[in-house]
């Protein structure tokens, strides 16, 4: 897992719009949202990702494919493309329109045991949704970081860590459990030596590691979740599932020289005592007992 730092997009969400007159909020709170993104926005659709939405966003999807993309899927749109935003205003304008003349044509055909109307067929647009789009506009305005939490809260999305990491960042397709002995191939032997848990894209064949059980085991993984969890929070989302990552269960994803820093400053006697109180620390006996040894 890796993460990206907090330099500028260019971008800034200060002058976004959506085009429902009432986006409810019922649609944008559901885990099961799912986006699509034109590509220009492809970085923002990452940061979906890790936080475990569902972000189509593909070099290959013309912008002239989205809105039939969205209407067809059911996706809400994202896109900083002013004309396609109202492209989307004037479908929704006209499935409107063609709602109301579908339900004036619709006439009384028979009565049921209770006296009410029983209409004529005829729902071909009243079972179609209007699209739910957000035109995101660029400029030169703010960081990235500023970006995308306004971004996060512009949607209504919220934190769960039990989804944080649970997609392919390339591919967006959900990661499936992989069998330790099955990746041997496809990681470097360090990392196979080290790591228990692994994940594996369907898709694209890739192999995730860094997450065992919920719990961030790799620093990588450990400063994206930090700043997956600073972004969410100054954007002010629900928050699920989520356990501090400064709990001393962490402290062993921080890298070696951080641990010898540390034990640096701890007595012979102190180590063995941390060792007994805290045995979530013992992926660090190795470097415990070879302090001990060095100094007796």
């Amino acid at each position: 897992m890796s993460t990206e730092g907090e330099e500028g997009l260019g971008g800034d969400t200060s002058h976004a719009h959506h085009a429902t007159r009432s986006a409810p909020i019922a649609i944008l709170m559901d885990k099961g949202n799912c986006f699509l993104l034109d590509f220009s926005l492809y970085r923002v659709a990452k940061y979906l990702r890790m936080l475990g939405y569902s972000a189509v966003c593909d070099s290959s999807l013309r912008r002239s494919d989205l809105l039939g993309r969205a209407a067809r899927d059911n996706l809400v749109l994202l896109t900083s493309s002013r004309t396609l935003f109202e492209q989307v205003e004037a479908y929704n304008r006209g499935l409107r329109r063609c709602r109301k003349t579908e339900r004036q044509q619709r006439s009384v055909v028979a009565y049921d045991s209770d006296g009410e109307s029983i209409y004529s067929s005829g729902d071909e647009f009243s079972e179609q949704r209007e699209i739910v789009a957000y035109n995101i506009s660029h400029n030169t305005k703010g960081t990235f970081f500023s970006h995308m939490v306004e971004i996060i809260r512009l949607l209504g999305l919220s934190y769960d860590q039990r989804r944080v990491f649970s997609r392919c960042l390339s591919c967006n397709e959900v990661l499936s459990s992989a069998a330790k002995e099955t990746v041997k191939a496809d990681v470097h032997p360090n990392v196979y030596e080290v790591y228990d848990t692994f994940t594996r894209c369907p898709k694209c064949r890739k192999v995730f590691w860094g997450v065992d059980s919920g719990d961030v085991v790799n620093y990588s993984a450990f400063r994206t979740v930090d700043l997956l969890q600073r972004l969410c929070r100054l954007a002010m989302a629900p928050e699920m599932g989520t356990t501090s990552i400064f709990h001393l269960r962490y402290f062993r994803c921080f890298p070696r020289a951080v641990h010898t820093r540390i034990f640096a400053h701890l007595t012979n006697e102190d180590i063995r005592n941390l060792y007994v109180v805290f045995p979530q620390l013992k992926d660090l006996s190795n470097i415990l007992q070879e302090r001990l040894k060095s100094t007796e």
